[in-house]
């Protein structure tokens, strides 16, 4: 298992903290969530599952003054408001633990890796980064989109908003699961090897 280095650090009074980040992925069907990425500390959910929003909600941190649960949970709601590309679903790719965060550049590996399994559209949409303000409670500090594009034409004026999504067939997930581990280990131990 590769133990990515953190990829910001927050200077709050003397402390170093780490930067939280959830990815937001587009163009993938539900297939995706068959994905099973908990060895990396990654739990996949649709954006409109409420399992999904009460997370986000809860862990929001609040004060007296202010809470900041449902603005930190806006930027998901605008995300599919606003559509996504061929398709509405979006899938975000959230930390198990909060206490050990997913470096951005583990987001970017999973993607380069399902797009070599999976020709498809599938790209980071956004990175999200929260900052602990108290222990176990976030909020916002910037969200980031990434410009991207369509990334493969396969059939032409034949396709249709399908055919350029990530998917796979239910019976083949567990031999997907195995394969992500074992590109995955040889990525670690092979250093001089690149997708």
């Amino acid at each position: 298992m590769i133990k990515g280095k953190l990829n910001k650090y927050v200077v709050e009074k003397g402390a170093v903290k780490p930067e939280l980040v959830i990815a937001v992925c587009d163009s993938c069907s539900p297939d995706v969530l068959r994905l099973d990425l908990a060895w990396l500390n990654i739990r996949i959910f649709d954006l409109e599952d409420p399992e999904f929003k009460s997370l986000i909600v809860s862990t929001a941190f609040k004060n007296e003054h202010h809470d900041w649960g449902p603005s930190n949970f806006k930027e998901f709601e605008e995300m599919v408001s606003n559509g996504s590309g061929y398709h509405p679903n979006l899938y975000a790719f959230v930390p198990i633990d909060f206490a050990r965060p997913v470096a951005s550049k583990i987001f970017y590996l999973i993607e380069e890796l399902l797009l070599i399994i999976f020709p498809s559209d599938f790209q980071i949409k956004n990175l999200i980064s929260y900052h602990e303000q108290e222990k176990g409670k976030y909020t916002i500090s910037h969200w980031s989109h990434n410009h991207g594009h369509a990334q493969w034409w396969i059939k032409g004026e034949e396709a249709g908003p399908d055919d350029f999504l990530l998917q796979f067939e239910e019976g083949e997930t567990k031999k997907v699961n195995e394969f992500f581990r074992v590109a995955w280990s040889r990525l670690e131990k092979l250093t001089y090897v690149k997708l």
